[in-house]
């Protein structure tokens, strides 16, 4: 319920709650350095195709970082 409510006040306030993304490690089940796309599902804010930057079929460290880092939009 605190996640829906901050979504539901970011969604209002024009924010995002980007402070509950999960952590990578957290995501990263099996420890192999990349969120495959079921890995990835644990944070639906991530858009997996956006975040393959190298389109190597996985989202690494560095890619998770730049897909959950709020713009300045």
């Amino acid at each position: 319920m605190k996640i829906l409510s901050a979504i539901v006040i970011g969604a209002m306030t024009g924010s995002v709650a980007w402070a509950q993304m999960p952590t990578f490690e957290g995501l990263d089940v099996d420890s192999d350095g990349l969120l495959s796309t079921l890995e990835a599902k644990g944070a639906p804010e991530v858009d997996f195709y956006d975040a393959d930057a190298n389109k190597d079929g996985g989202i690494d460290v560095e890619e998770y970082k730049i897909a959950t880092t709020p713009s300045d939009e």
